[in-house]
């Protein structure tokens, strides 16, 4: 396997993000154990025979290239600098919809949901736009083993400013099970994929 596609259901920091909007991961921040301590301590030889890389490097972990696809695919293309920021500020007053956002992932153990304090951290302190608790570990696994990764967030909750979260599991699985949000979902991932096999 070349590449790794993957998904996940967030929490939203960032004050633009809607519930059932999505966000392409640009990076994330990884409060969850390296999964590569766990697989094999001494790192010599697993699997087919061929060596694991011990100290794995993680900068662009999320493929940029695959990334702008991803955009397009969302119905936006990619944005940077003034263009970006005019973006942001057309957004933010309405006058623009934005269909896929972009934004940095931080992942968090669970099972239990953030309190006010940390989910306040994480924004204010740490600069996330969306939460979770799971896919970092996967994508150094995948990163480890020489795939390139493209990864999406679909925002099931708002966080308050306050850092107030107020939701639980069954709403997080209503907002994924209903017709928006599979719809928007579906037609992404397939535009993508045609993109993808147009492009790569």
């Amino acid at each position: 396997m070349q590449n790794y596609f993957v998904t996940n259901a967030v929490g939203g920091l960032n004050s633009l993000y809607q519930v059932g909007d999505l966000m392409a991961i640009t990076s994330h921040i990884n409060c969850i154990r390296n999964p590569l301590l766990g697989r094999h301590h001494t790192f010599a030889r697993v699997d087919n025979g061929e060596r694991i890389e011990r100290f794995q490097p993680m900068n662009n972990a999320y493929n940029a290239e695959l990334r702008k696809l991803l955009l397009q695919a969302g119905g936006r293309k990619a944005v940077c600098g003034i263009k970006k920021t005019l973006s942001n500020i057309l957004f933010s007053l309405g006058l623009t919809k934005r269909s896929l956002h972009e934004g940095i992932y931080l992942a968090v153990t669970g099972p239990s949901y953030e309190t006010e304090g940390e989910c306040i951290a994480f924004r204010d302190g740490l600069k996330a736009d969306a939460v979770g608790m799971s896919t970092a570990p996967e994508v150094i696994a995948a990163r480890n083993r020489g795939m390139t990764v493209v990864g999406m967030s679909c925002i099931t909750n708002v966080i308050k400013a306050d850092g107030t979260n107020a939701t639980n599991h069954e709403e997080v699985k209503a907002i994924l099970e209903s017709k928006e949000v599979k719809d928007r979902l579906s037609s992404t991932v397939k535009e993508f994929f045609k993109l993808y096999q147009r492009n790569i």
